[in-house]
């Protein structure tokens, strides 16, 4: 992403690379939660990739929209509840309010949030 602080109702492109080290992989569950999903985390998209190849990469994209006002740490869980499960999570973002901001909502930010 290259800005850290972006305004409230703006759109952000979260990109989740996925890939096949070792062998084939199906039937993969991605889950994106807004905030730590193992401390109430709220659940904003899920996405099933259903077959990715050894040796290969598939990036995912979801969007994001910044609501509230404050900062805002965007995680990603793979095959969640399964022995295969990952966790990875993005760099946080600040949103940032002030009054004029809370009157007129601001269009999409056209950002790129990538988890790392």
């Amino acid at each position: 992403m290259s800005a850290s602080s972006i305004t409230t109702h703006d759109t952000i492109a979260v990109l989740a690379p996925l890939s096949a080290s070792e062998a084939d992989a199906s039937g993969i569950d991605v889950n994106f939660y807004d905030g730590d999903p193992q401390q109430g985390g709220t659940l904003f998209d899920v996405e099933r990739m259903p077959f990715i190849e050894q040796d290969s990469s598939f990036t995912l994209q979801t969007s994001f929209q910044t609501s509230p006002c404050g900062v805002h740490q965007v995680f990603v869980t793979i095959n969640e509840g399964q022995a295969s499960e990952v966790v990875r999570r993005a760099p946080p973002v600040r949103v940032v309010c002030s009054q004029s901001m809370l009157r007129t909502p601001v269009g999409s930010a056209g950002q790129k949030l990538y988890l790392k």
